[in-house]
């Protein structure tokens, strides 16, 4: 177990992305141990709270200290988020406000998202980094994050598996239409970051 909360994140295997618009792979985030010990988490809380939109069906609660358990306390601890702002400087090469908002996700069987783009709907956001969690994923589970060119469904570019410990993250633009599948099998956790350039 790692004592020393900077030592939880790994960020290997990073590759940047243009098309259909800007966005970020990595193919491990945290170390092994604190993924499996995050996902346990995200299995057994009872915050999640049901979200039932036009455009997002999941369930959903805001990570904030004072419901961060002990055992992950040194994992989403200040030294260790802004180790992981830093972390998303890099990877993205941009400036970030250092208040960002944590979120997790959950989809079940036939949970997932119609296509959107969430440039300008919110506009204290730029950016996004999201970070999947599973037992073990496999494509009949569905739940793979696609990119698109347009909001025509005709147009998916590219499908990004939900493996467990890796990290997608998204440049907001005009063009930036994304939606998550229909989980078809399993469960679908996710930590979702949303941030905000200083530009």
């Amino acid at each position: 177990m790692e004592k020393d909360s900077t030592k939880a994140i790994n960020f290997a295997g990073v590759n940047f992305h243009q098309l259909p618009f800007p966005h970020v792979l990595v193919n491990d985030v945290f170390t092994p141990s604190i993924a499996n010990e995050i996902l346990e988490w995200l299995k057994k809380t009872q915050l999640w709270e049901v979200q039932d939109t036009a455009n997002n069906k999941s369930m959903a609660f805001n990570l904030e200290s004072s419901i961060i358990p002990k055992e992950l306390s040194r994992v989403f601890s200040g030294t260790a988020l802004l180790k992981l702002l830093n972390k998303f400087e890099q990877v993205f090469n941009e400036s970030f406000n250092n208040k960002m908002v944590v979120s997790a996700f959950k989809h079940k069987k036939g949970e997932g998202t119609a296509i959107h783009n969430d440039f300008g709907a919110d506009a204290n956001f730029t950016h996004r980094f999201i970070i999947y969690f599973n037992d073990g994923w496999s494509e009949q589970d569905g739940g793979a994050l696609g990119l698109f060119s347009s909001e025509n469904i005709e147009s998916l570019v590219k499908v990004i598996n939900p493996i467990h410990n890796t990290g997608a993250g998204l440049v907001f633009g005009p063009d930036s239409h994304h939606a998550v599948g229909a989980v078809r099998n399993g469960v679908r956790y996710s930590l979702v970051f949303s941030l905000s350039s200083k530009k």
